[in-house]
């Protein structure tokens, strides 16, 4: 057998015992893949690595799936900043591995950090299949944009508009990553109007 149809064999059984919910046996065939596509030619491995992570999330195996999300970003930053999917379950992963009390902490590469970034590239839309302790989290911390009343108001309006973005946005470093896109301009992300106060 040729290894890219070793590769496509693994991979469509990975797919099926993700789609069974059998997530025990997906990540072995996940590192399987990702040992079969060492030069990165036949598949992506961006996408290997967060199909990996996603077997481990699904099993709420966090320090695995944290692990995971990490070695995604590590081999490819580019793919993985800014991307709503990779934030979200980065963001649940650090919320559920955090202490109660620390869970609504911000800053940089905190669950609050990775679900704001979520929630902003990606719309409220993105937390429609997740529990809701995420975005009630979220939603503590974060402002909605100006004209609208709650984020929930912001429903079906798409995600990233400059709008939606001046008045959440806290992280320089988010800020840099979304000015470098021309996403947003000019607009001081430190200044506390747009920051609720701690509960």
């Amino acid at each position: 057998m040729e290894e890219s149809d070793e590769l496509s064999d693994c991979l469509a059984d990975a797919e099926a015992a993700m789609f069974d919910e059998r997530f025990e046996d997906a990540a072995p065939l996940y590192q399987r893949a990702l040992a079969l596509n060492p030069k990165d030619h036949n598949a992506d491995p961006f996408w290997l690595r967060m199909s990996l992570a996603e077997s481990w999330f699904r099993r709420e195996a966090w320090p695995k799936a944290m692990d995971a999300y990490g070695r995604a970003l590590a081999k490819n930053r580019e793919a993985a900043v800014g991307n709503p999917l990779f934030h979200l379950r980065v963001g649940q992963c650090l919320f559920e591995l955090a202490s109660p009390d620390a869970r609504l902490q911000t800053g940089p590469s905190t669950a609050m950090d990775n679900l704001a970034r979520a929630l902003i590239c990606g719309g409220i839309e993105m937390f429609d299949d997740e529990p809701p302790q995420y975005l009630d989290a979220i939603a503590q911390i974060l402002r909605p944009p100006a004209d609208a009343p709650s984020w929930q108001a912001t429903r079906g309006r798409g995600a990233a508009s400059r709008d939606k973005l001046d008045g959440a946005v806290e992280h320089e470093f988010l800020w840099a990553m979304l000015e470098s896109r021309g996403v947003v301009q000019n607009v001081d992300v430190l200044d506390p109007k747009y920051w609720k106060p701690k509960p």
